[in-house]
């Protein structure tokens, strides 16, 4: 009796043990979920801090030697090095940080100078290595000039640093061009640019001057101005010196001509187009917009245009609309529908076109990505390399992606070297081109070949 009364309490015991053991465990299962959705909501929220506003401490500020560059090294990794936490989203993370160099850059004149002239400007080049290159989102990061190279980041900045007591605040982080801009405006600015010489492809094309954009259908025997097309598409004489737009600014067939304009007025973006080779010209909508280069692609019946969007610390954050010629023919007020893009408003875009009725390619200096589904879901690509290049010059020349076409049922890309270009076998500056297996999703290099460039009339 004794026995069964022990062996009852011990299945008891047992009982209530494996009891506590289940609520034990589905406390913590349950507590994992919480702290897995909370961070996962955590990562969906999360944006690489800004630089701008920070302070550096140094003891140096008020000197005049490049104590300063060394500086702002330390706390560049410092900083970087906090996208190693787990609380950065897995597509920021990095595993290291590498300055590469730095060095203090001539100051800016006070009449381009907000600081009047006080600000200290030092160049930082680093190498970034994403913890997970395959998702890395790093180089959409405002800001820095960024591409991707083998399996790092390569990230090039120009800070503005505004001396104060015991150190210096970031005033600003810029891309190394628009240092460039201010330091050295005379080499950016002319203040009556030469007019170009005809643009044709075949009997088609365009020509500008200080005062007019005009089209032509016939080789350049005759010309239709596009209104006020200066102003509006080009942005003024001093908005492009050469007086010159990329092949993906505009469309120019008899059938149906197009360019992205800005109305100042209403602070709008605008398709600026015609149906009648020039004779009458319409405009539609796009969304709220600033003046800024833009990207036009066709393929049949479908366009799309990437336009800029708004504009921060001299980068141009860019929104993406699409619609049919059928449906602008119908109601240009209401042709046009919003693109996702891979984030939102994503800066200093240099290309974006299709590669097939459904797929979307765009590009920034150093990135690509693609849609396969109209803007629905997108992936990141690196930029393709002509094979053996980059081992035979010590660098790889072609960084921006410029343009894409579809010819014979075959896609291409054309891969150019940026503001930068300086790899020139012939004396002429080439791009790469390459072709794209949509169902592989894979690029195959071509042939290098001569890049698009502007020829003034003189």
């Amino acid at each position: 009796m004794g026995h069964g009364t022990r062996t009852q309490g011990a299945h008891r015991f047992d009982s209530r043990c494996a009891h506590v053991i289940v609520v034990v465990c589905a406390v913590v299962v349950a507590v994992l979920i919480g702290v897995g959705v909370r961070l996962v909501t955590w990562w969906r929220a999360y944006t690489v801090p800004s630089m701008a506003g920070q302070t550096i401490a140094s003891a140096s500020a008020a000197d005049a030697d490049d104590a300063v560059a060394e500086d702002l090294a330390q706390w560049y990794v410092q900083w970087m090095g906090r996208q190693r936490e787990i609380g950065v989203a897995p597509q920021y993370q990095l595993e290291s940080v590498r300055v590469r160099d730095v060095q203090r850059l001539p100051g800016v004149s006070s009449r381009y100078d907000k600081s009047d002239g006080r600000n200290v400007y030092v160049q930082l080049d680093a190498t970034l290595r994403p913890r997970f290159m395959s998702i890395e989102r790093i180089t959409d990061v405002e800001g820095c000039q960024t591409y991707r190279a083998d399996s790092a980041v390569s990230a090039s900045c120009v800070f503005a640093l505004e001396p104060q007591s015991g150190g210096y605040r970031i005033a600003q982080v810029m891309e190394p061009i628009a240092y460039q801009r201010l330091a050295y405006p005379e080499q950016f600015e002319k203040t009556q640019p030469d007019p170009t010489a005809p643009v044709l492809d075949g009997r088609n094309g365009y020509r500008l001057s200080a005062e007019r954009l005009e089209v032509t259908y016939d080789g350049g025997a005759t010309w239709h101005e596009v209104p006020d097309g200066v102003a509006r598409v080009i942005g003024g004489v001093h908005a492009d010196t050469a007086l010159w737009l990329e092949p993906t600014r505009y469309v120019i067939t008899p059938q149906f001509t197009a360019f992205v304009g800005y109305d100042d007025e209403a602070d709008m973006a605008e398709l600026v187009y015609s149906w009648d080779t020039g004779s009458t010209w319409l405009t539609s909508p796009l969304g709220r917009g600033v003046q800024a280069s833009s990207y036009i692609a066709m393929l049949g019946d479908r366009i799309a245009v990437a336009y800029g969007y708004g504009d921060a610390l001299g980068s141009v954050g860019y929104a993406m609309v699409v619609s049919t010629l059928t449906d602008l023919r119908a109601d240009p007020a209401a042709a046009w529908r919003n693109v996702p893009l891979y984030m939102q408003y994503p800066s200093n875009l240099t290309m974006a076109g299709w590669m097939d009725d459904v797929t979307i390619c765009v590009g920034q200096t150093g990135s690509l990505h693609i849609s396969s589904d109209s803007g629905a879901t997108w992936r990141a690509l690196g930029v393709p390399e002509e094979p053996g290049l980059e081992s035979r010059l010590g660098y790889n020349p072609f960084d921006t992606p410029t343009r894409t076409w579809v010819e014979d049922g075959v896609a291409y890309l054309a891969i150019g070297q940026g503001e930068d270009a300086d790899y020139a076998p012939d004396g002429a500056v080439v791009e790469a081109v390459f072709s794209y297996d949509i169902v592989d999703g894979a690029f195959a290099f071509l042939r290098e070949q001569a890049a698009p460039a502007p020829t003034l009339a003189g």
